[in-house]
């Protein structure tokens, strides 16, 4: 797992760099708040972070503040090295949004074994939000044929119906009726109805434009809505 490290003094980074990178850590070293901040913004920034709390100009109290300030579903676990142990000084790291604190010089263990928690505590968020995604696939999903089902299909419509109002726009509303497909919803033929259903609606789609949204809305029947018919046609 990736670490980003903020350390002004070049002596204190490098040893940090060395220590972390025996520990099987990949290690991106900055020299101030202000490019520790830009790192910590990338789209792959380091889900950890080592931040020394006294850098000239932006400390790392500052970057944590601005970290929490954005809103993302994958925060980085952020530890702050300091020498300031009394518990004022703890306590205002922690409220800027620190997750932990090291006291200055700090004990190879005690860092080791705060980044070990740091590095789980990321991997539970991952995985937490990995099965919210996939809730809310199976929420919005057909089971039987895998494209949107009749619930996000008629919020897509609500919600296009919305827009079309509101920025005078037209809003088409197709439906189509498959014959003998509900009848041929057996164990064995799920497979090809899964194949005729999503491919219907490929087509279906198709027909009507890139910003066309199609799902099943029953047992034999597939429906879309399209957001603007004059530039789907």
């Amino acid at each position: 797992m990736r670490v980003l490290i903020a350390e002004d003094d070049v002596t204190s980074r490098l040893l940090l760099t060395r220590v972390l990178e025996s520990w099987g850590y990949e290690v991106t070293a900055t020299k101030d708040g202000a490019e520790a901040l830009q790192a910590l913004q990338a789209e792959d920034a380091p889900r950890l972070a080592i931040l020394d709390w006294m850098m000239p100009g932006m400390d790392g109290v500052d970057v944590c503040r601005r970290v929490r300030s954005r809103e993302t579903l994958q925060p980085p676990y952020i530890i702050l090295l300091t020498a300031l142990g009394d518990k004022k000084s703890v306590v205002a790291g922690l409220e800027a949004g620190a997750d932990d604190y090291v006291g200055k010089p700090y004990d190879p263990d005690e860092m080791r074994a705060r980044l070990e928690v740091g590095r789980r505590l990321v991997e539970l968020n991952d995985d937490l939000l990995e099965a919210q995604q996939a809730l809310q696939i199976l929420a919005c999903t057909d089971a039987l044929t895998g494209v949107l089902n009749r619930g996000a299909i008629v919020k897509e419509l609500e919600r296009e119906a919305e827009r079309s109002a509101r920025e005078g726009v037209p809003l088409g509303l197709g439906m189509l009726d498959i014959d003998h497909l509900s009848s041929s919803t057996t164990p064995t033929a799920t497979p090809p109805v899964m194949r005729c259903s999503a491919r219907s609606c490929d087509a279906f789609s198709a027909s009507c434009g890139p910003t066309t949204a199609s799902g099943a809305s029953g047992a034999r029947s597939s429906s879309c809505s399209c957001p603007d018919p004059a530039r789907g046609s």
